[in-house]
């Protein structure tokens, strides 16, 4: 292990063009046409390019597949798209989440990368496999990428629906690991104090984020 191994992970709320990473790890399965949820959102910004080399057959999702997309669109925050293909999407997700995983750390770790944005499937996030997902993520992490030195940034974006389900599963796996953090969510823009009347009275709240 490096001297200075601090690993600290994430899981914002922001559009996945909007996050600015080295590279964004998305997970393809063969049988998903057209792309969904943020797969569909890169390709958009991308203007088409993911759908482009699907056509082609370039990008076929099949379970193995592993596609480098350099970017160049400003409006994208990732440097580079990293697509791992993991076969149809009614094979096992917990099958498919280490194959994935495993994938994705190998490559991160030979380019050496150290801002990664991974992009979850809506089925690796499910309350019976989250849990799973986010222990393989943290044991690969551990693993996959010890020797690069100083710290790493690990960001994970997944639906608004399964956000917190999956930040309570990833702290609970963090605990007790030295050096590896969970980075606390942004203060809500409307975080500050607010005023509301009821009953004649002014009351002063903090909103919930």
């Amino acid at each position: 292990m490096s001297k200075d191994p601090f690993r600290t992970f994430s899981v914002p709320a922001q559009p996945v063009e909007e996050l600015a990473s080295e590279c964004l790890v998305l997970f393809c399965h063969s049988d998903e046409r057209p792309l969904r949820g943020a797969a569909g959102r890169v390709d958009w910004r991308l203007c088409g390019q993911l759908s482009a080399l699907m056509v082609e057959e370039e990008l076929t999702g099949a379970l193995g597949q592993r596609l480098l997309v350099p970017v160049q669109d400003r409006r994208m925050g990732a440097s580079r798209v990293l697509v791992l293909g993991v076969g149809e999407s009614a094979s096992s997700p917990r099958s498919q989440l280490r194959v994935g995983l495993e994938q994705a750390l190998e490559v991160l770790a030979k380019l050496r990368l150290k801002r990664i944005l991974l992009s979850f499937p809506e089925s690796w996030l499910t309350p019976e496999v989250a849990p799973e997902l986010a222990r393989t993520l943290v044991r690969r992490v551990e693993s996959g990428l010890k020797e690069l030195e100083g710290p790493i940034a690990i960001k994970v974006k997944v639906n608004r629906e399964s956000r917190m389900r999956f930040r309570d599963a990833l702290r609970r796996e963090l605990r007790g690991i030295p050096h590896f953090t969970l980075e606390s969510p942004p203060a809500s823009p409307n975080s500050g104090l607010s005023t509301r009347k009821s009953a004649g009275k002014t009351l002063s709240m903090h909103s919930s984020s």
